[in-house]
């Protein structure tokens, strides 16, 4: 999509922003981290560490229920040995924008798990002088876009431009 976003003339193609939801905000994440010309994301529930012991399914729901990694499959058995994670995944789009908000109710996440990963990540962003641009929120919400949240992102995209 971001290359055909840079078709068109009325767009700036330094300005792409990324926003997902879900399995799209796992799309977008992955998305910014194999693409520089992504120059920020946000994202809603987006993701839980694989290696996460309290939340093994994550694996085979992405590459048996939704087939969007496939050879993941490989590790579904062995969370632990999965050789890359969301802390290398998010730390790879720094120091790029990155706004993660995950609803304490989401109970296709684990929390804790995801409160280490930020923690993890906020130290890559300190090491380049762009925690500014690090932005997490845990609301006391479930797995849902608000619109509360939508003013969020808006607010933090335009923060950046």
């Amino acid at each position: 999509c971001v290359d055909a976003v840079e078709t068109f003339d009325f767009l700036d193609p330094t300005k792409i922003f990324l926003l997902g939801n879900s399995i799209g905000g796992t799309v977008a994440l992955l998305s910014a981290s194999l693409d520089q010309r992504v120059a920020g994301v946000a994202v809603v529930s987006g993701f839980t560490p694989w290696r996460s012991k309290a939340y093994p399914s994550g694996i085979s729901m992405l590459c048996h229920l939704h087939g969007l990694v496939p050879k993941l499959g490989l590790w579904a058995d062995d969370t632990e040995s999965v050789p890359v994670d969301f802390p290398e995944i998010l730390a790879s789009i720094a120091p790029r924008p990155l706004m993660v908000i995950a609803p304490e109710l989401d109970r296709h996440t684990n929390p804790s798990a995801i409160k280490e990963t930020i923690l993890s990540v906020s130290k890559i962003y300190s090491l380049y002088g762009q925690k500014e641009n690090l932005k997490f929120d845990i609301p006391l919400e479930i797995n849902r876009l608000t619109n509360e949240m939508k003013d969020e992102i808006i607010w933090f995209f335009k923060k950046q431009l």
